[in-house]
């Protein structure tokens, strides 16, 4: 018998990927592994620049700080500045007045040396400047005391005329009696408690007796006083020149300034009459002692020159 063979089942088609298909697959993981590590790259950028302006706003602060505090050093230097030119300016005006102690520019060149050292503590400074603008304040007033005097010759006297030619204003005159100030009985005196301030005799300085040209040597020789009060370093040097005294040294002084080699002098009363009148203390320096007095002359007083911020 013949059996027929019989074909076995068939089961579920196999489907097989094409090599396309595959290609595609291996294409799109790989773009999604490289968007995955784009987006964490992207977020590191993110984090790495965020930290980097966080540095800057701290170093931008932090600049902001410094320049806030260099601004505040150059306003205080700038006022300071401003204050040293006022004061300077006050002083230029005093140049060559013959009264000492007007004028400490070398305690104002220290202030200016000092606002140097503490340039950068502006409290510092500005302390130092509203000393400045304390003394400027000062000299002001004592500017406005001399512009005072010499715009009114209150005694109307040659003696006050004479004064305010020679201090600018700076020293007065009083007609009174000098006997309770120095003793005994002067026709003139300066006190060293008051040494801007000339006492004069009425007495004897407006009696008949005395002339122009003996109230002048009076008056002189008692600015001579003033001088010497006020200019103690220059006088001590120029004083050895008159054995250390020092109305022998006015008297010079009253000689020289006015080109005279006498103090005695002959005052006529009318036609037929005089006086013969001495004053001063009886000696005549002589050339070498003038010249003592001219260089003198040369040192008293104030002398404007520049500061220096610069420590000596």
């Amino acid at each position: 018998m013949s059996v027929d063979a019989v074909p076995p089942p068939l089961g579920p088609p196999v489907r097989r990927r094409s090599p396309a298909s595959i290609v595609w697959i291996v294409v799109l993981g790989v773009l999604l592994i490289a968007a995955l590590t784009g987006g964490t790259l992207l977020l590191l950028e993110v984090v790495r620049l965020q930290a980097q302006t966080q540095e800057l706003e701290r170093m931008g602060d932090e600049q902001r700080r410094l320049l806030d505090e260099q601004e505040a050093q150059l306003d205080e230097q700038r006022t300071f500045g401003a204050a040293m030119e006022d004061f300077m300016a006050k002083a230029r005006s005093l140049d060559n007045v013959p009264i000492g102690g007007l004028v400490a520019l070398d305690e104002i060149e220290s202030l200016a040396v000092e606002a140097w050292r503490q340039r950068h503590s502006p409290t510092a400074v500005a302390q130092l400047r509203d000393e400045v603008t304390e003394r400027a304040d000062a000299l002001q007033t004592v500017l406005d005391a001399a512009a005072a005097q010499l715009a009114s010759n209150a005694s109307g006297t040659l003696g006050e005329s004479i004064v305010d030619g020679l201090a600018s204003g700076h020293v007065r005159v009083v007609y009174d009696d000098p006997a309770p100030i120095c003793g005994g009985d002067p026709i003139g005196c300066v006190s060293s408690d008051d040494p801007t301030l000339i006492h004069l005799d009425p007495s004897d300085y407006d009696a008949e007796y005395f002339d122009d040209e003996l109230r002048t040597l009076v008056t002189y020789h008692e600015f001579a006083h003033v001088l010497q009060f006020t200019n103690p370093g220059p006088t001590e040097s120029a004083a050895g020149a008159f054995g250390g005294d020092w109305e022998f040294m006015a008297d010079c002084y009253a000689l020289t300034a006015t080109g005279s080699w006498s103090l005695d002098r002959r005052v006529w009363r009318d036609a037929s009459s005089y006086w013969d009148v001495s004053v001063g203390y009886g000696r005549v320096c002589d050339e070498t002692q003038r010249e003592v007095i001219r260089g003198w002359l040369g040192e008293v007083g104030f002398h404007y020159r520049p500061v220096s911020q610069e420590a000596a």
